[in-house]
């Protein structure tokens, strides 16, 4: 449209990572902290997964407050699931490991750019930006120079809310569907449950028991064995 424009994050945000200098003279990753460190495998695509949380002490947090999180983050992956982003927690702050870049946005509305990131057209350029090495990654200058379709900010929040809804109307579409597999899987057990108690087929006292079909088996078992024993000995 006319009235939106196109620029790139670096214009649009700040961009950093954990230093290699702070990231080798200052962390030490404990099993239990103060302050709880996002590595990569948080960043999930579109969510914050937390799992397998390490931790850092508040003294060391402290002395790097550029790659400290405070909740109003993009977060980006930039080494291994290379692109996915998520959106910072909030609760509490949390502070950046290796491979993960925050995109701090002040002048347009995060979840906007947040989103945009996530589309086709802005996850193609991330993807285009990889470097070709053994392990595919980002530096901090591939990912301030992607492009970003911007509108206006009025119009932005009306973007971000339509998306709501309709990530919301697929979320509810979804749970209706497990469900509606959930239940059919408890069907199909129960038809066969009933099946092999012998309640799916009305019984029929007249019908030659089962113990029946099962002598003829033995017999015409029998009976298989004794001929090729005889063709053996005819050999």
């Amino acid at each position: 449209p006319k009235s939106w424009a196109v620029t790139n994050i670096d214009f649009l945000a700040f961009v950093t990572k954990l230093a290699g200098f702070e990231y080798t003279k200052f962390f030490n990753l404990k099993s239990v902290g103060e302050i709880p460190v996002v590595k990569a495998q948080n960043v999930s695509m579109g969510k914050f997964v937390e799992k397998k949380i390490e931790y850092i002490s508040k003294k060391i947090s402290d002395l790097l407050p550029r790659s400290q999180i405070h909740g109003k983050e993009i977060l980006m992956s930039f080494v291994g699931s290379v692109g996915n982003v998520c959106l910072a927690p909030n609760e509490k702050r949390w502070h950046l490991a290796p491979n993960v870049a925050k995109i701090e946005v002040d002048v347009v509305n995060r979840e906007f750019l947040f989103y945009y990131l996530q589309s086709p057209l802005g996850n193609l350029q991330v993807h285009e930006k990889k470097k070709s090495t053994s392990q595919a990654s980002l530096s901090m200058e591939n990912i301030r120079t992607i492009n970003v379709n911007i509108s206006p900010l009025e119009e932005q929040e009306q973007i971000v809310s339509k998306i709501k809804q309709g990530f919301s109307l697929i979320e509810n579409t979804t749970q209706i569907i497990e469900s509606s597999l959930q239940n059919l899987q408890t069907m199909k057990m129960s038809v066969l449950k009933q099946a092999f108690e012998g309640k799916l087929v009305p019984q029929d006292p007249n019908d030659e028991p089962a113990s029946v079909l099962l002598e003829k088996i033995k017999s015409t078992k029998e009976s298989q064995n004794t001929k090729q024993r005889r063709m053996k000995n005819v050999k």
